[in-house]
């Protein structure tokens, strides 16, 4: 059907575009994010670590994190289009929630959530889910739902930020 194929084109483009931002973001923690880098790596421990196979692992680069600036908000608006939650829109994203968390479904980008790193700002995430959507996209959790079976152990975290830094150490089945 020719909708069907002009939908699944624009969501290609779509999905390159928000790629291509949470790049730009990624390189902007390194280029520009002083204060983000420094709370990664002080106030939550990650720095240079090795893997449980005893591999060297940048874990900020490798956890896929970013700092979101204020031009790259206003492309990220625009990019998400009808999935940009609109509520968010009060909260001073680029300025006091400066850490990016891409979320993933199946290998594509579902939504980020933003992190503030000072203690005083609450809460302290805000994300682009529509209310009531975030639950379906949990960590970790889709690719254990399909294979569950397989499955004897599974670890359960606090947060995606926790699960990243498990995963890229090489733990699996962090949910």
């Amino acid at each position: 059907d020719e909708k069907a194929l002009e939908r699944a084109k624009a969501e290609r483009e779509r999905q390159l575009s928000l790629e291509d931002i949470n790049n730009r973001m990624r390189n902007s923690l390194f280029n520009e994010g002083n204060p983000v880098l420094s709370y990664l790596k002080e106030v939550r421990g990650y720095k240079d670590e090795t893997n449980i196979e005893g591999e060297p692992v940048n874990v900020p680069l490798e956890m896929g994190l970013g700092l979101i600036t204020p031009p790259l908000l206003e492309e990220l608006k625009k990019a998400m289009g009808e999935l940009w939650n609109e509520k968010i829109n009060g909260y001073p994203i680029g300025s006091k929630y400066l850490l990016s968390v891409p979320c993933r479904s199946e290998g594509k980008i579902v939504g980020f959530n933003f992190r503030a790193i000072d203690k005083e700002t609450s809460p302290k995430y805000v994300n682009t889910f529509k209310t009531g959507e975030k639950g379906k996209y949990l960590f970790g959790l889709s690719p254990l739902s399909v294979h569950k079976s397989s499955y004897k152990n599974l670890t359960i975290v606090e947060g995606e930020i926790d699960a990243l830094h498990a995963s890229i150490l090489g733990l699996s089945n962090i949910v």
